[in-house]
């Protein structure tokens, strides 16, 4: 399933970064440099298209101390692949264990999908939390004319929570 049009506008229009974790944010291609993230060290994964016309170091637009960005390519409008899931969670473990204190960001485009259900493997896996809760903290919601629609998508998130659901039953 593709990203609505309208809604794709709507969304790059404006620098959306939230929080779902401590020191973990979710954030679309704008809200990166979200001034209410501060200035401290940041730590942004970018999961865009590989085609994608802005490289990864021009992610961010303003002066920032010590801004390190990494890219994991993940197509857009299908699954998120379970091998960028495993290398997003390896990323975040290494980037934790010498740099605690540090703001970790996961964008994508949107900040509606990809960067969502990256976040949410990092949330299962890393902090160990369940499905429920992973999802309700890094649920979107758009809304249009007839009904309120949710992202990540089912289809998206698909083959990351089938991992993160093994994981969780060994």
């Amino acid at each position: 399933m593709r990203f609505p049009r309208h809604l794709a506008r709507t969304l790059t229009s404006c620098a959306d970064a939230r929080y779902v974790g401590d020191n973990l944010v979710v954030a679309n291609a704008l809200g990166v440099d979200h001034p209410e993230l501060s200035d401290r060290e940041r730590y942004v994964l970018d999961v865009r298209n590989p085609w994608s016309d802005d490289d990864a170091e021009r992610v961010v637009r303003r002066p920032v101390p010590h801004v390190h960005v990494t890219a994991i390519p993940v197509l857009d409008g299908g699954p998120v692949p379970r091998e960028a899931a495993v290398r997003a969670v390896a990323w975040y473990g290494n980037v934790r264990a010498k740099h605690p204190d540090a703001l970790v960001v996961v964008n994508c485009l949107m900040g509606a999908s990809r960067s969502a259900t990256v976040a949410y493997a990092i949330l299962r896996r890393c902090h160990g939390l369940d499905h429920a809760e992973a999802f309700r903290r890094v649920a979107t919601r758009a809304h249009k004319a007839t009904d309120t629609r949710f992202w990540p998508s089912e289809e998206t998130l698909s083959d990351v929570r089938a991992w993160c659901d093994a994981a969780e039953a060994t």
